[in-house]
């Protein structure tokens, strides 16, 4: 123990490692290019453009450092209608868990690739988050030897009920063989509003040849007749199943 009044120095190879370890922090930061622009537009009930440009991976998702990627607008919009924002995300990259002990709780998650857009995400869903989110994480694949990057955060469940999370996990989970899986309800059609629509293109979307494609391979067939079925009385919009690389559709 020190006397008192004693001052306390810091030895001078620790200023050196932590002076080595400011400038590798500042001179390394990595930045990640998300561009998604002019999005669509649906019988002139929606017109969004989300512009997507370089963000430190590094730092507190705030408004201060991230308020371009969301307008009020949008934000007051996806808030009011925020049933839709989760029927489209959960269409997509999000997931409804059901723990062995405790009540349902919405995931969603992110590669750091799309720092921005989870960014954008995460200002819509801000006003029901756990204390915490979002977390970052990196985990090694062994398979490849290369590592990846996510952001996570979580809705609490406190707010299940304002969210309609436990009606939603009955509605599109399943438990078949002993796994709980994601399913697509013989009643979708009465979810997919054109906010939902739009959540679930920019979730698991993307454009080709003048086409958008929309990542269902982890359906059944019949599951993605109903989805097709869905946009054509919903949207009037043109869809089919397309042969991906195995024996997958799309």
């Amino acid at each position: 123990m020190r006397a008192p009044g004693e001052l306390k120095f810091i030895p001078i190879i620790n200023w050196l490692i932590i002076i080595i370890f400011i400038l590798s922090f500042i001179f390394t930061k990595n930045y990640n290019f998300y561009i998604f622009s002019n999005f669509f537009k649906i019988n002139d009930a929606l017109a969004y453009s989300i512009v997507m440009t370089s963000v430190s991976l590094i730092g507190k998702l705030d408004h201060d450092k991230y308020n371009h990627v969301i307008t009020d607008v949008q934000l007051q919009k996806f808030q009011a209608e925020i049933n839709s924002v989760i029927v489209g995300t959960v269409l997509g990259d999000a997931c409804i868990v059901k723990p062995k002990r405790g009540k349902p709780y919405y995931k969603y998650k992110q590669s750091i690739v799309h720092t921005e857009y989870f960014a954008y995400m995460y200002f819509i869903l801000k006003p029901w988050v756990t204390p915490g989110s979002p977390i970052y994480s990196k985990s090694l694949d062994k398979r490849y030897n290369k590592y990846y990057e996510t952001y996570t955060l979580l809705l609490s469940t406190k707010f299940n009920d304002d969210l309609n999370i436990n009606d939603f996990r009955k509605k599109f989970y399943s438990n078949i063989d002993n796994k709980s899986i994601k399913i697509i309800p013989t009643d979708i059609a009465s979810f997919l509003t054109p906010v939902a629509l739009a959540f679930w293109i920019m979730d698991d979307g993307h454009t080709y040849n003048k086409g958008i494609f929309l990542n269902t391979q982890s359906f059944n067939n019949e599951e993605i007749q109903l989805l097709i079925n869905a946009l054509e009385n919903n949207f009037s919009i043109k869809a089919r199943p397309v042969l991906v690389s195995g024996n997958s559709i799309q």
